[in-house]
């Protein structure tokens, strides 16, 4: 099953997306990611290190494999 989801903009993106990282990483805590490269997930990032900051969202067990 596919869900999609419609956001208004990218920074709105962001905060969702950021959202939906952040619970599957507080639900697995050694989860690896694929994170994409180039300008489209730069709020997606900015939201996740807020998140880290502000809120403790730990990436200590996060492993990543960097998409090109």
């Amino acid at each position: 099953m596919h869900e999609f989801i419609i956001v208004k903009n990218i920074e709105e993106m962001g905060r969702v997306g950021a959202g939906i990282f952040a619970a599957e990483i507080k639900r697995k805590p050694d989860l690896i990611l694929g994170l994409a490269t180039g300008s489209s997930p730069i709020s997606l990032y900015k939201e996740l290190v807020r998140l880290h900051k502000d809120e403790g969202l730990d990436f200590s067990g996060v492993r990543t494999v960097n998409l090109d």
